[in-house]
């Protein structure tokens, strides 16, 4: 494949465009472009720009997942849909190698500490504690669909945070931590639309009517 020119990319001057004889565009980034020796007139190989290409992906993922991984903590699961949808984004989800770059990143920054499932679930229940309380087994249920498989009430009880805790932020928030009737058949199917049982809530109630003596 013949060289025909090369550009620099105007809004991210470290990629370069490589335009082909053929008709066919590339974009690389310029340490790339460097180790390849592409320039105008020069040949190559589809095998070597293949490689060039799955080089290039690496680079532009590793740049995209430091920048969302230096704004919010995220899970395996989290980073591994990021990827996929850069990777659709660019148009190269073709590419062979995909499964091993993957793999190679999310064993990269998991011995970075920069995912990490168990710290991600400390600051989810935390998080619900504090802005959207609901019951563990609801907290447990959010973080399986985010790919948390991990014992969720067992960590919430390392960190003190229980089903009675939540519950007493949740009617504070909610009512305003006023007392609880129970036979309230509203304010009861609010509660248990948060996932709370029926022992609890009573249990709560009971503390309440303690309190307001």
């Amino acid at each position: 494949m013949l060289v025909e020119k090369l550009e620099y990319q105007k809004k991210n001057p470290s990629r370069v465009n490589i335009f082909f004889e053929s008709g066919e565009v590339v974009g690389l980034h310029s340490n790339i472009v460097v180790k390849y020796d592409l320039r105008k007139g020069i040949e190559i190989d589809p095998q070597s720009l293949h490689k060039a290409v799955v080089e290039d992906l690496k680079i532009k993922l590793v740049g995209r997942c430091d920048n969302k991984l230096s704004k919010s903590r995220t899970t395996q699961k989290g980073l591994e849909i990021f990827i996929d949808k850069k990777v659709y984004e660019w148009d190269l989800q073709g590419i062979e190698e995909l499964s091993d770059i993957k793999s190679e990143l999310i064993a990269y920054y998991k011995g970075q500490k920069l995912i990490d499932d168990e710290a991600f679930t400390i600051d989810f229940i935390n998080s619900r504690l504090k802005s959207k309380p609901r019951s563990l087994n609801m907290i447990r249920s959010e973080l399986y669909q985010k790919g948390i498989h991990n014992n969720v009430l067992q960590i919430a009880s390392s960190i003190g945070v229980s089903d009675y805790e939540l519950l007493e932020n949740f009617n504070n928030k909610k009512f305003n931590g006023e007392l609880i009737d129970l036979n309230d058949k509203k304010k009861m199917r609010t509660f248990a639309n948060k996932g709370f049982n029926f022992s609890i809530i009573k249990q709560l109630s009971n503390d309440l009517v303690g309190y307001d003596k």
